[in-house]
């Protein structure tokens, strides 16, 4: 709006929806930005989000009663809203694409090899999105690629203890997996690999070829491993079973809550991620009774 009351922008009907859909200045950079990384021009990419991020270091930062935060999603909200890590402080929104530009600036410095400032730029990250596994899983791999993995690990249990969207469970059991095997523990590897593949089964493709190194190895026959037996395995090794109780119950009274009060985007993206989850045909059926309802 600015712009168009300063006259800084061509008047025609183009350049005017441009700059309602496509977010704002940073998001363009970060876009270029990524346009630089998929040509292997790592090194620009990251000068450009450097000279991005630079004027908004201390915009975006927490104080006693305020803290700024990106949700990417309604569920993100209420599992936030409901753990009330910054009870009693105000919430403001931060902008995602500052997000973006944290997260892939985080991937450049790694990719440099700058691994204590790609950490930093992680962490200030999920300081940012507490609630979305996004962010954890940047860190996770800045920690892995700094040859700090007992440290990764302890992350991958932190995302666990509170992932609540099939996708961010499957890549956290596969990220577990893959630091279990390095560290010899086969059947631990196993089971987490197993328990990746409820969530996540079009990633069969993936994991497939890596239990068949796994059994030339020696390992278990997996048709031997019942999902008890995968779920006392992790239990016994400390790796959260997720979704964890509390993040269930926090998931039934979200969705019941906003079935009740008739706030159906909210619902829907709740049983979205139900169905994901559990692949139950009931959530998918409530989905489809909601469909024509309008969104208020």
């Amino acid at each position: 709006m600015k712009k168009l009351i300063e006259g800084t922008i061509d008047e025609d009907a183009f350049s005017i929806m441009a700059l309602f859909t496509e977010d704002d200045e940073l998001a363009g950079t970060v876009g270029r930005a990524r346009m630089l990384i998929s040509s292997k021009d790592i090194e620009s990419a990251e000068l450009l989000l450097a000279a991005a991020l630079a004027p908004l270091e201390g915009t975006y930062e927490d104080s006693r009663s305020v803290v700024w935060r990106v949700f990417t999603s309604y569920v993100d909200r209420v599992v936030y809203n409901r753990l009330a890590p910054d009870a009693g402080k105000t919430v403001l929104l931060a902008p995602t694409s500052y997000l973006e530009a944290l997260l892939m600036h985080a991937l450049c410095l790694t990719l440099l090899d700058r691994h204590d400032e790609a950490i930093r730029a992680a962490r200030r990250a999920c300081t940012l999105a507490p609630a979305g596994g996004q962010a954890q899983l940047a860190l996770i791999q800045c920690l892995e690629a700094a040859d700090r993995s007992l440290e990764a690990m302890d992350e991958l249990c932190n995302l666990l203890e509170h992932a609540h969207d099939a996708v961010g469970i499957g890549l956290g059991y596969y990220r577990m997996a893959f630091f279990q095997w390095q560290l010899g523990e086969v059947k631990v590897a196993q089971a987490c690999y197993l328990r990746a593949l409820r969530y996540m089964p079009e990633a069969m493709a993936v994991v497939g070829p890596e239990l068949q190194v796994m059994a030339l190895q020696g390992a278990e026959r997996l048709d031997d491993i019942s999902d008890p037996a995968v779920d006392a395995l992790l239990e016994q090794h400390g790796i959260p079973l997720a979704p964890t109780p509390e993040i269930r119950d926090i998931f039934f009274e979200g969705m019941s809550a906003a079935l009740d009060a008739e706030v159906f985007p909210v619902a829907k993206s709740f049983l979205i991620a139900l169905g994901a989850m559990h692949r139950n045909d009931v959530f998918y059926g409530v989905l489809r009774s909601l469909e024509d309802e309008p969104d208020r």
